[in-house]
């Protein structure tokens, strides 16, 4: 960052020793991304590990803190994606992002990166939603959310763009 280049983080935010997290933060990134599956036990469901929320949350506490403390002005972004098993509650992190001073951005679920290409990935997937008459409601309540002023990242056009996609994903 002091050579002007853009950094951000990426991170799945399990950082069970947070003076790494605050080593990155004081780094003075333009933005950190945390991955949110869902809140609570969903988080960890999808993660894979207990507590997994519990910890991401205390990251998300630590970066907010260092960011007030040190006057900072980096970015806290959420990053979700829309599956079957968070479907519930993809609205709600909106509502949590605003209430921690984050933004949050949207992506749908897609092929899994460690499989073999496979156009119709969608057919077997547990992660595709089983009700994708359920995922396109989700994102037109997610395009009113952000039209009522909640922080969601995602342009107007890539969350209508979901709408067709999780309609029929093999026409994409």
């Amino acid at each position: 960052t002091s050579l002007g280049l853009f950094v951000e983080i990426l991170t799945h935010g399990y950082w069970p020793d947070q003076s790494k997290i605050e080593e990155l933060a004081l780094a003075r990134p333009w933005r950190i991304t945390v991955s949110l599956d869902g809140l609570g036990q969903t988080h960890s469901l999808i993660r894979g590990r207990e507590n997994f929320f519990t910890v991401t949350s205390t990251t998300l506490q630590t970066l907010t803190r260092v960011r007030r403390e040190r006057d900072l002005d980096f970015v806290i972004r959420l990053k979700n994606v829309i599956m079957e098993q968070n479907l519930q509650e993809a609205c709600e992190l909106a509502r949590f992002a605003q209430a921690g001073g984050l933004e949050v951005f949207y992506q749908p679920i897609e092929q899994n990166y460690n499989t073999l290409e496979d156009a119709r990935w969608f057919e077997t997937s547990g992660n595709w939603p089983k009700d994708p008459a359920r995922a396109i409601a989700v994102v037109e309540r997610l395009l009113q959310l952000k039209r009522s002023g909640l922080p969601i990242a995602n342009s107007y056009a890539q969350l209508e763009a979901m709408i067709p996609y999780f309609r029929d994903p093999a026409s994409l």
